[in-house]
């Protein structure tokens, strides 16, 4: 069975800020960003509004140095 490498959380249900809009959704798929970290492709529960459009999903780093994006792992 194929193990996630660490840093990577598909699968897991986060909740979270992007752009200062709260958002909850589902991660499903990870990367590995050029200079390090690891960047979360979510697929929203909701849509959320941001700039005046509406987003189903967003892409989130697990380090943020703009805090673009911050966001928690829920409990399962």
């Amino acid at each position: 069975m194929f193990k996630n490498p660490e840093g990577f959380l598909d699968g897991k249900r986060i909740i979270g800020m992007y752009h200062s809009v709260p958002f909850t959704g589902t991660i499903v798929s990870s990367r590995s960003r050029y200079g390090g970290g690891v960047q979360h492709y979510v697929v929203l529960d909701n849509t959320i509004g941001v700039y005046g459009q509406g987003r189903k999903e967003i892409i989130v780093n697990s380090t943020d140095e703009q805090d673009i994006s911050i966001f928690t792992v829920m409990e399962d």
